[in-house]
């Protein structure tokens, strides 16, 4: 073997050699957080149309915070999804329609930079569906939900908006996980949101915001809804990290 074919062989075997060391620094690990913060967006709307002339009548309130047993709007750990569409299509000769919407997003964010990764290899957001309220019948396809990353700053705790404007905004064309905002049809709350958690951890991490169905909820000629409670949020990694990290 000449002098170069050896020198060459002895340069690779170095590199492989330095690669391994760094690799054993490194280890797959499982890491489980729970949100530091989590908040409801409520959005309201209502309006009339129609022979409508010296009427005053308003549209409904919402059935799921004002029937039997309602959720503690005060309770800082609320977290409510999904929508509630009310149309009274008034009576001829003369109908004047009034309508009421309410959409309700749930948002959580988790310190995921604690967990000192250099890679997510998988990530799942899980939680429990408890108190439901839907349309009978209602097929669950009209209750699917994405989950999606929150493009603006939010408030912990319960809040009230007007209008889509008042939506906490997310991307509509990520990928990101599927659940059932009531938990009907066995549909699983686990959503798939390995890529969303890859963006925060490149960009910003303003957290998790879950969304009710985009095309089912404002509307104003329709009666149906589809709207739960939900508790127990965790984020499940499967990561690369350094050996040793600790999370603070």
């Amino acid at each position: 073997m000449n002098l170069f074919c050896l020198s060459k062989r002895l340069f690779i075997s170095i590199t492989l050699l330095a690669g391994l060391s760094a690799c054993s620094r490194l280890e797959i690990a499982t890491v489980t957080l729970t949100p530091t913060e989590v908040g409801t967006r409520h959005v309201f709307d209502n309006g009339r149309y129609g022979v409508c002339y010296g009427l005053n009548r308003h549209g409904s309130g919402s059935s799921f915070l004002l029937g039997d047993d309602p959720p503690d709007t005060s309770d800082p750990s609320l977290m409510i999804v999904g929508y509630e569409n009310y149309f009274d299509p008034g009576a001829d000769p003369f109908p004047c329609h009034h309508w009421t919407s309410h959409a309700f997003q749930t948002m959580m964010l988790f310190d995921i930079e604690s967990i000192g990764a250099t890679h997510i290899m998988q990530a799942t957001l899980s939680f429990d569906v408890n108190r439901e309220l839907y349309q009978d019948g209602l097929p669950d396809t009209r209750c699917r939900a994405p989950v999606a990353r929150a493009l603006s700053d939010w408030s912990p705790g319960y809040s009230m908006a007007y209008r889509r404007t008042g939506m906490v905004d997310f991307p509509r064309t990520e990928p990101a996980g599927i659940f059932s905002s009531a938990g009907i049809s066995g549909f699983s709350p686990n959503a798939d949101v390995t890529h969303l958690v890859r963006r925060m951890v490149r960009g910003s991490n303003r957290g998790f915001v879950l969304n009710p169905k985009d095309d089912e909820i404002l509307q104003d000629d329709q009666n149906v809804w589809c709207v739960g409670t939900i508790s127990n949020p965790r984020l499940v990694m499967e990561v690369v990290r350094p050996i040793g990290t600790t999370m603070d």
